[in-house]
């Protein structure tokens, strides 16, 4: 399908650049913080306490993957914990529950697939792809299909780990 090449189309109100510094701020929400120190990056911060081991993920995945320790892992599982109560609970959001691995039409629903195959990990027999972000499946789970609870594909909430293999997103 030739259409799958083709970029989407820019908003008129959308500036040309040629990097983020010809980016236009449109709004700003709240007030930037002001420290009398020197603000620590997370992962020395991290790591510092003990709660991000990569030596330990990197003997078991290689880079780019870290070991959540203690109390940061239970913080994470926690917020995830949140987010979905507040979801599917106070917004009226149908939580689901999807499949890491989707076949191509997930993600080219999505519009991971063609443009950003070398950036996914699949596997090598079947060609099933590991959903980057679960969007993919979240997209197949409701193409076509409305409930009385859930109207749209935007009202559905869950929770996923980062599967990417190129540097374009790394959570």
């Amino acid at each position: 399908m030739i259409e799958l090449g083709l970029p989407n189309m820019l908003h008129d109100d959308v500036p040309s650049g040629s990097d983020e510094s010809d980016n236009t701020e449109v709004l700003v929400w709240g007030d930037v913080p002001q420290y009398d120190f020197e603000p620590r990056d997370h992962v020395d911060l991290g790591s510092g306490l003990g709660l991000l081991d990569f030596d330990a993920a990197s003997r078991i995945s290689g880079s780019r993957f870290v070991v959540m320790r203690g109390e940061l892992a239970r913080l994470h599982r926690a917020l995830i914990q949140y987010m979905l109560d507040i979801h599917s609970g106070e917004h009226g959001y149908e939580e689901v529950y999807v499949p890491f691995l989707v076949q191509s039409d997930a993600l080219i629903g999505t519009g991971q697939l063609p443009k950003f195959e070398d950036d996914l990990f699949k596997t090598a027999v079947t060609r099933r792809f590991f959903d980057p972000d679960r969007g993919g499946a979240r997209y197949q789970s409701r193409q076509g299909k409305h409930t009385r609870r859930c109207r749209h594909a935007q009202e559905i909430c869950s929770a996923h780990s980062m599967l990417q293999v190129g540097s374009r997103f790394i959570r």
